[in-house]
């Protein structure tokens, strides 16, 4: 369990960590892009926050069908893969929004994306207590 809290610290911090860089980038000159209109980016939200939230219905769908009773070798392999695949699909719909942020030239959109996704990403944090049986 503790390699996965490890995991996920990493994944939480390297989203905030690569967030405040883009951030700070755009925000003191060093970057300066403006590919496409910014306008678009509300619908980029849109479509970014459900593959966030998306991420966190499926870990949380897959550690439901977890068996309580099975194997605890097996139940600790298929939490580990929830809360990747889950952690996975929110960074991505949060890199997805900042990444386009930038190509936007919205120092704003990038905060969103990432803070977003860090938030949604720190709110499941690996615990045993969800191996639990209820």
């Amino acid at each position: 369990m503790r390699s996965l809290q490890v995991i996920w610290a990493a994944l939480v911090g390297t989203v905030l960590l690569y967030t405040l860089v883009a951030f700070w980038a755009m925000t003191s000159g060093i970057v300066d892009f403006s590919v496409f209109d910014p306008g678009i980016m509300p619908y980029v939200a849109g479509a970014a926050l459900l593959l966030m939230l998306g991420g966190t219905v499926v870990r949380r769908v897959m550690v439901r069908r977890i068996d309580p009773e099975g194997d605890p070798n097996a139940r600790l392999a298929a939490y580990m893969n929830a809360s990747v695949l889950g952690l996975a699909v929110t960074e991505a719909g949060g890199m997805v929004l900042l990444t386009l942020g930038v190509l936007a030239g919205s120092p704003t959109w990038v905060l969103a994306g990432g803070l977003a996704a860090a938030l949604l990403m720190a709110t499941v944090r690996p615990s045993a207590k969800d191996l639990r049986p209820e």
